[in-house]
């Protein structure tokens, strides 16, 4: 995808289809040294494939003792991802896998921000632009626009209420 060349994967790093069904068998101990650029492209991956890495990274005892497991717990179990986590992890990256959007941010602040968006829509029916701003700690504008783009993309289910400045989430089993 779009991420690969931005976050300097070597082809080794990426697990192929058959490694990503059946575990990490066949990972070495540089592979799993690339967990953090492994969390940040399961961003791009499918739901269903998104949900099998990081289950299948979050229950082998070897990711466990690496410094990112933090994180990759908490999005394998949809929790929010704080700033000063996010911080952390992020000194764990090499410079030039700290590119930058258009909007300013970093991937990684941009795939943690829509990884807590999707938690909070586990969380809550529907929540005004102010407070999803103030959880996702970011301005309530660019939390309603982010909101949107997902809610178009279909990653996440759900409308915006511009009028009452709101976004109702839904869920994807309803």
């Amino acid at each position: 995808m779009v991420y690969v060349p931005i976050l300097g994967y070597a082809t080794d790093s990426i697990p192929d289809k058959h490694e990503q069904h059946h575990g990490l068998t066949r990972y070495s101990r540089s592979r799993l040294g690339s967990l953090p650029m492994t969390i940040l492209r399961s961003k791009s991956w499918s739901g269903q494939q998104r949900s099998r890495m990081l289950a299948t990274l979050f229950k082998d005892e070897r990711c466990q003792q690496l410094p990112a497991y933090a994180i990759l717990e908490k999005m394998y179990l949809d929790r929010i991802i704080r700033r000063s986590e996010l911080q952390e992890f992020g000194n764990l990256l090499q410079p030039h896998q700290k590119a930058s959007t258009l909007d300013g941010s970093t991937i990684l602040e941009r795939a943690v921000i829509e990884h807590n968006l999707l938690s909070a829509s586990k969380l809550y029916n529907n929540i005004t632009f102010e407070e999803l701003g103030a959880l996702l700690e970011i301005p309530p504008a660019k939390a309603e626009k982010i909101a949107s783009q997902m809610i178009t993309e279909t990653r996440m289910n759900g409308y915006i209420d511009q009028i009452d400045s709101i976004v109702h989430f839904e869920s994807r089993y309803s």
